[in-house]
């Protein structure tokens, strides 16, 4: 996959302005309780637990960077990290 995996979130720098990005949490608010991140899948469909609602063949976890100065949004991908 490469090293872009293994940088330190601290070392990530936003694409326009050259700031430093800061972590921010995303949250889920379309079903009853809240959810923080969000699962994805390479896979061309999700499948989901029948007990749960959980996604069974999730691939890891996005997560998202802002910057300061001028809020642009960076998507990370986490391969093999549990969804919150």
């Amino acid at each position: 996959m490469g090293d872009a995996y293994r940088e330190a979130p601290e070392d990530r720098t936003c694409l326009r302005c050259n700031v430093a990005l800061v972590p921010v949490n995303v949250v889920d608010r379309s079903g009853p309780k809240l959810y923080i991140g969000l699962a994805y899948t390479t896979d061309r469909a999700a499948e989901t637990s029948l007990w749960s609602g959980a996604m069974t063949n999730a691939a890891g976890v996005l997560r998202a960077h802002i910057c300061p100065k001028c809020q642009l949004v960076a998507w990370y991908a986490h391969p093999g990290e549990p969804a919150d």
